[in-house]
């Protein structure tokens, strides 16, 4: 038979010899450039190749109950219990509080006594029964003795303790003198004491018993001085609030008879033991502690 040119007009095909594929052209044996992209020795479709699971759905009422269920419960332990009625989704951190308290003397309209021209309010002696200047009877429990008052500001009677503030309400001021010095004449002893207690007068004191104070007074207007509290709290964190901007509250004891709020009273908040105390003259002192608490 008679060959044409490939694409001309009338051109067959070369029969193939029977059983044997038709060859490919030598561009389709050759692989892509893609294809032969290699990286470290493997092939680039492995390297990046997709992974994907397998989904497989079993159709069976039973299970597809039981998987519902299971999940219905989480949801419900999660949200309604741990978050809704729990809170637990609120982060929860330790605070650090720091709190302040001082006192203040009586002044007009409040105002504060460490600008210049602040005018103090003190109460005259002869209108508190308790100062031994004052006429008015004055009967404590039927034990009441009255003395000498001195005025003091809010810096004599500021003393700071540990977590508190103690207002002393009566002074009393005792001179002492080395009375002695350990030598050998002495056998290096003192005695029956080192110091010994001076008399108003500036002489020592010899009578037994107990030592007379140089004076013994009241500070007057006491009750009409004002506790200030300061306080805030820091979070770890950041989080910080002063009492500027949060709102305070205080706790009145249930007792009417010894309520919080005023100075003079809470001296009943030591009711069983008062009548004894008041006969030793008041020598014991009564701490009022005020607790701040931080809610978040």
């Amino acid at each position: 038979p008679s060959w044409h040119n490939r694409g001309s007009p009338g051109a067959r095909r070369a029969p193939s010899s029977p059983g044997r594929a038709p060859q490919r052209s030598e561009r389709s044996r050759q692989p892509s450039r893609l294809a032969r992209l290699m990286l470290c020795g493997r092939d680039a479709d492995e390297v990046f190749a997709y992974q994907t699971p397998k989904i497989v759905i079993l159709k069976d009422r039973k299970l597809g109950f039981i998987a519902i269920a299971l999940k219905f419960l989480i949801f419900c332990y999660i949200f309604l219990w741990m978050i809704l009625y729990k809170g637990k989704h609120l982060a929860v951190e330790d605070i650090n509080g720091v709190s302040r308290l001082s006192i203040r003397n009586p002044t007009e309209d409040m105002c504060d006594p460490f600008e210049v021209g602040c005018m103090a309010n003190y109460t005259h002696f002869d209108k508190l029964a308790y100062c031994a200047e004052s006429p008015k009877p004055y009967v404590e429990g039927g034990t009441g003795i009255k003395r000498p008052c001195q005025i003091w500001d809010s810096v004599e009677v500021h003393l700071p303790v540990d977590d508190g503030l103690l207002l002393p309400t009566r002074i009393r001021r005792y001179d002492q003198v080395r009375a002695c010095e350990p030598s050998q004449e002495n056998n290096w002893s003192c005695d029956p004491a080192p110091y010994a207690y001076l008399s108003a007068d500036g002489s020592r004191q010899t009578v037994q018993g107990e030592a007379v104070p140089k004076y013994d007074a009241f500070i007057a207007d006491i009750e009409r001085f004002t506790v200030l509290i300061d306080h805030n709290f820091k979070r770890h964190g950041g989080m910080t609030e002063d009492d500027q901007d949060m709102n305070g509250h205080y706790y009145e004891c249930p007792n009417d008879d010894a309520t919080i709020t005023e100075a003079r009273e809470v001296a009943q908040f030591s009711r069983p033991v008062a009548p004894r105390r008041r006969q030793r003259g008041a020598l014991h002192g009564l701490c009022e502690h005020i607790r701040a608490d931080w809610w978040c």
